[in-house]
C-alpha cells in the first residue's frame, strides 16, 4: 500500500508481471498509486481503478513431500480505490488465481483455483506515521494426480476450501524526497480448511481427511531508495529487508486407505518450513517521463539451513 500514500489524488495502474525461476510472488496484486499529476478522472481524482496480471514459475528441491516440485501460477487481480478523507484511502480487490504444480517426473501433479476477495485501508497517522490494514476471503478448488507405480495407475482426486485472511501494519516513512525509507512492524495471519476427500481410478487410492491449515506471522522490515534522474526518465535502485517468524504449528495431514474400512489414520506434518527466515529484496525501477514504468525485483529467503529461495520478478506498469 506504499503507492498509495503522499499523494493528492489517485491514478489508475495497469500492472503486468513476471516472476521466476525458483520462487512465487505472494502478492494478491498491487493498489493504484497516488500522483500529483495524471490524476484519475474517476471522481475527481478521489477514485481509481487498478488492474494487476501476473505469471509466475518455479522449482524446489528436497519438500517435505517430494525430491522435486516445479510449479506455474497466473493471476489476474481488479481493484478499486478511493480516498475516504484526507488521511484514509480504503478498496477493493477480487482476484482470481490458478496454480499448476508438478510432483517428482511421473505425471503426477496438484492443479488449485481460487478466487479471492479482499478491502484494505491506509491511515495517516501524522508525523510520518502510518497504519495498514487488509481482510479478505477466498475460495479454493484442488485436482490432483497421483502415480502409483506398483499398479500402473493414475489416482485422482478433487477437493474444496475456503480461507480467510488478515494483515495489520504499523510504520514510519522518513528520509528525504530523493531517499525514502520505510520501516515497519507487520502481523499477517490466515485459516485455510480443506474438505475431504477420497481418490478414484485406482486399486490402492487413499482418503484424506479434513485439514486445517492455520498461520500466524510477525514481521519487521526495512526498505531505502535512491533517485536518479535521466534525461528520459527516474532510475531507481531499491533495497528491502524483512524478518518474519511464524507463531502457528504447521497443522497434520490425515491419510488412511480408501479400500479398508476401520484402517489406520496415517498422520504427518503438513509442511516443514523454519519458522523464521529472514527476506532480502534489490530493486531497480525506472520511470519514463511518458508514464510507464519498469521494474526489475531480485530477491531471497533465508532460514537456519542457508538460501531457501531466490526469485526474479519483472514488472510493467503504465498510469492512466
Amino acid at each position: 500500500m506504499r503507492k498509495l500514500r503522499g499523494g493528492a489524488c489517485l491514478t489508475n495502474d495497469l500492472d503486468l508481471s513476471l516472476t521466476g525461476p525458483s520462487g512465487a510472488d505472494g502478492s494478491a496484486g498491487t493498489t493504484a498509486s497516488t500522483s500529483r499529476s495524471g490524476c484519475s478522472s474517476l471522481g475527481q481524482g478521489q477514485t481509481a481503478l487498478w488492474a494487476d496480471a501476473s505469471l509466475s514459475f518455479g522449482e524446489w528441491e528436497d519438500s517435505s513431500f517430494a525430491e522435486e516440485l516445479d510449479h506455474a501460477s497466473r493471476a489476474i487481480t481488479l481493484g478499486l480505490d478511493r480516498m475516504l478523507s484526507d488521511r484514509a484511502i480504503g478498496g477493493l480487490a477480487m482476484s482470481y488465481g490458478r496454480d499448476v504444480t508438478d510432483v517428482g517426473s511421473d505425471g503426477s501433479e496438484t492443479k488449485t483455483e481460487s478466487l479471492g476477495l479482499a478491502v484494505y485501508v491506509t491511515y495517516d497517522l501524522g508525523g510520518d506515521f502510518y497504519v495498514d490494514g487488509t481482510l479478505g476471503a477466498a475460495r479454493l478448488d484442488f485436482t490432483s494426480r497421483r502415480w502409483i507405480a506398483t499398479e500402473g495407475q493414475m489416482a485422482r482426486g478433487e477437493r474444496d476450501g475456503r480461507q480467510v485472511f488478515f494483515s495489520v501494519a504499523a510504520g514510519k516513512s522518513f528520509g528525504t524526497e530523493a531517499q525514502p525509507m520505510d520501516a515497519w512492524l507487520r502481523l499477517s495471519g490466515s485459516r485455510s480448511t480443506l474438505e475431504a476427500f477420497t481418490e478414484t481410478g485406482a486399486a490402492s487410492v487413499l482418503s484424506f481427511a479434513e485439514q486445517d491449515v492455520e498461520s500466524l506471522v510477525g514481521s519487521v522490515g526495512f526498505s531505502t531508495s535512491y533517485e536518479i534522474r535521466t534525461a528520459t526518465g527516474l532510475l531507481r535502485p531499491s533495497f528491502t529487508g524483512e524478518l518474519n517468524h511464524e507463531f502457528s504449528d504447521p497443522g497434520v495431514v490425515g491419510v488412511s486407505y480408501a479400500g479398508i474400512v476401520g484402517g489406520t489414520l496415517y498422520t504427518r506434518d503438513a509442511a516443514s518450513r523454519e519458522r523464521t527466515d529472514l527476506t532480502l529484496g534489490l530493486g531497480f525501477d525506472f520511470l519514463h517521463a511518458s508514464g510507464w514504468q519498469l521494474e526489475a525485483d531480485l530477491g531471497a529467503r533465508l532460514d537456519g539451513d542457508g538460501v531457501a529461495s531466490t526469485d526474479l520478478k519483472l514488472n510493467w506498469r503504465l498510469d492512466f
